[in-house]
């Protein structure tokens, strides 16, 4: 990942900081639902399946992340350029996610799996939040 490295210590509230800092300035640049997805805890959530709905999209369902009320979220991107997000993935545990502004898309969305990170490069983002009972 690029802006999150740190896994303990004081670098992990500093990069975090930084990055709420950067994620401010490109907040008119992404689009709403990839900025929300951007500040949700995902850690300890699950890839529970990615698939490919259409040509040059990507959608990927997690479930039940330790730190917010949610039972599953769905992204669902488009338009995309470039992805690494084999079915490997799949049952997979989330330690953190970035999202950034890219070279050869819109924006980027990279996460730190258990094993691997995924990577997204596209120009659509949709989210769909299932909230606990």
């Amino acid at each position: 990942m690029t802006h999150l490295r740190a896994t303990n210590g004081p670098a992990v509230e500093s990069e975090w900081a930084e990055y709420q800092k950067y994620l401010q300035n490109i907040k008119d640049r992404i689009p709403e639902s990839l900025f929300r997805f951007s500040q949700l805890n995902l850690h300890d959530s699950q890839i529970v399946k990615i698939t490919t709905p259409r040509k040059n999209s990507l959608s990927i369902v997690l479930s039940k992340p330790a730190y917010e009320e949610i039972d599953s979220i769905t992204v669902t991107v488009e338009e995309v350029a470039k992805a690494f997000a084999p079915e490997k993935f799949v049952n997979q545990w989330l330690w953190g996610h970035e999202v950034a502004l890219s070279d050869l898309a819109l924006f980027e969305i990279r996460a730190k799996l258990q094993i691997g990170e995924l990577f997204i490069c596209a120009n659509s983002f949709t989210m769909k939040i299932e909230p606990k009972d």
